[in-house]
C-alpha cells in the first residue's frame, strides 16, 4: 500500500510482517509526476540535472576517455580539451543527485541490523545487476567485432595503449570490468547509513570530516603520490593512505551535500534560501581559487579529480547549485517534449552509463574512418551514440533485463 508522504509524494512501503525495520523506498518513477507542488518542481529539477550530467560524462568519454592519457583526435584541440577538463565536474554533481535520491528515498529508515541489510541488499543490487549485464555484454561485443574485424584490436591497441592492461584477443577486461564511477558508487552505498546518521543526528560529525579532508588534501601536498613509482612496484604508504582518505572523504561529503538539497530546496521561500547558500558558494569557490593561484596550484579539473581537491569539488558544487537554480526558474522551457527526453535520460542513467562505455571505442574506431573536421566530427558522434542508447535501452525494456529493478538511475 502506497500513501502520501512529502507533499504528495508516493512512497512504497516496507513489509508489514514483524517490526518495520524496512526502509521505505521513493518510486522515483512516480517522483517527477508527483502532485505537483514545491517540492514537485526541485525534484524535477534534479532529474534534469543528472541527464545533462549524463550527457556531459558521455561527451567527456568521447573526447578523452581517461584523464592523463596522450592527446586523442578530439583533445589534441585547445577548445575541446578545455570543454573536456571542465565535464569532468559532472562527477560532482552525479554524486550530489545520488545522495538527493537516496536521502528522499529512505525517509522511513530505521538505523537497526535489518535496516541496514534491507538497503544494502536492495541498493548493491540495482549497482551490480546491470554492471554484471554490462561486462557480459561489452566482452561478447568486443569480441565478435575484434573477430570479424581484424584490424580492430591493432587499432584499439596503438590509439589507446593503457587497454593492453589485461588485454587478451581485441577484449579490453581491465578497462570493461574496472569502472571507478561503478566502485564509487559501491563505496558511498557501504558508507551511507553512517553518513545519513551523522547528517540527521550527529551535525558535529559532519564538521570532523571536513577537517580530516581538509588535512588529508593539505598533507596529499606535502607528500604526493608518485604513480609512475607505483607503476615500478614502489613502496609509499604515507600518500597512498592520504589520497584514499582523501578519495573516501571528499566523496563522502558531497554525498551529504546531496542530503542538503532535500532540505534546502524543501517548504517555502526556496528562491531566497537557494540565492543565499548559492552566492555563500560562489565566495566559497573565489577564495578556494585565489588561494590555489597564490600557492601556484595546479588549476585544470584533470589535475584535482583524483583525489578530489577542495578546488574540484567547491567548483562542482557551486555549478550544481548554480545550474539547479536555472532549472527550477525556467522551468517552462522544459516542458512537453524536452521534459519527457530529460526524464528518459534520467531514469535510466545507470544504463545509460554503462551502455555509452560499451560503444565508446566502436564508435571511435568506425569515425576514423571518416576524413572530417573533430568540430565536426565530435557533434555526429555524440548524435549516432546518443540514438544507439537510446535503442538499447528501448530494447532492454521490452526484452525484460531490467524487469526486478524498474528504474535504474545513478
Amino acid at each position: 500500500p502506497c500513501g502520501p508522504v512529502n507533499g504528495g509524494m508516493k512512497v512504497r512501503a516496507g513489509p508489514r510482517r514483524g517490526k518495520r525495520n524496512f526502509p521505505a523506498v521513493v518510486t522515483w518513477a512516480r517522483l517527477g509526476r508527483a502532485t505537483p507542488g514545491p517540492m514537485n518542481e526541485k525534484v524535477l529539477a534534479i532529474d534534469y540535472l543528472r541527464a545533462l550530467s549524463i550527457l556531459a560524462l558521455v561527451l567527456c568519454h568521447l573526447i578523452l576517455p581517461l584523464n592523463g592519457m596522450p592527446p586523442t583526435e578530439y583533445s589534441g584541440f585547445p577548445v575541446l580539451f578545455t570543454l573536456r577538463d571542465l565535464l569532468n565536474l559532472c562527477v560532482v554533481t552525479l554524486v550530489a543527485c545520488s545522495g538527493f535520491a537516496l536521502h528522499l528515498s529512505t525517509t522511513r529508515f530505521e538505523f537497526t541490523a535489518k535496516g541496514v541489510w534491507a538497503f544494502y541488499k536492495k541498493r548493491f543490487r540495482r549497482l551490480l545487476f546491470p554492471w554484471f549485464h554490462y561486462v557480459v555484454f561489452s566482452i561478447l561485443v568486443y569480441g565478435v567485432v575484434a573477430l570479424f574485424f581484424p584490424g580492430f584490436r591493432a587499432w584499439l591497441l596503438k590509439a589507446y595503449p593503457f587497454l593492453s592492461v589485461a588485454e587478451f584477443g581485441g577484449i579490453p577486461f581491465a578497462w570493461i570490468t574496472l569502472k571507478w564511477i561503478v566502485i564509487l558508487l559501491l563505496l558511498l552505498t557501504l558508507l551511507f547509513p553512517l553518513l545519513r546518521f551523522a547528517y540527521r543526528r550527529q551535525p558535529l560529525l559532519i564538521g570532523i570530516l571536513i577537517a580530516c579532508y581538509l588535512a588529508s588534501s593539505v598533507l596529499s601536498l606535502l607528500y604526493p603520490l608518485d604513480v609512475a613509482r607505483y607503476r615500478d612496484l614502489g613502496f609509499a604508504p604515507i600518500p597512498l593512505l592520504l589520497m584514499v582518505l582523501s578519495f573516501v572523504l571528499g566523496w563522502s561529503l558531497v554525498c551529504i551535500f546531496g542530503f542538503s538539497l532535500e532540505r534546502l530546496y524543501n517548504g517555502e521561500r526556496f528562491m531566497k534560501k537557494d540565492m543565499k547558500v548559492t552566492f555563500l558558494a560562489i565566495l566559497l569557490f573565489v577564495a578556494v581559487d585565489v588561494t590555489y593561484r597564490a600557492l601556484g596550484l595546479p588549476l585544470t579539473m584533470g589535475a584535482n579529480k583524483f583525489p578530489p581537491s577542495p578546488y574540484y569539488l567547491v567548483l562542482g558544487m557551486m555549478v550544481t547549485l548554480v545550474l539547479l537554480s536555472f532549472f527550477i526558474s525556467f522551468k517552462a522551457l522544459f516542458q512537453s517534449y524536452p521534459r519527457v527526453v530529460l526524464e528518459f535520460i534520467s531514469a535510466n542513467s545507470y544504463w545509460l552509463y554503462l551502455w555509452s562505455l560499451v560503444l565508446l571505442f566502436i564508435s571511435n574506431y568506425i569515425f576514423s574512418f571518416f576524413s572530417l573536421h573533430p568540430y565536426l566530427k565530435l557533434p555526429l558522434e555524440f548524435l549516432c551514440n546518443g540514438v544507439v542508447l537510446f535503442l538499447l535501452v528501448t530494447a532492454q525494456k521490452h526484452i525484460k533485463i531490467d524487469v526486478y529493478l524498474q528504474k535504474q538511475a545513478i
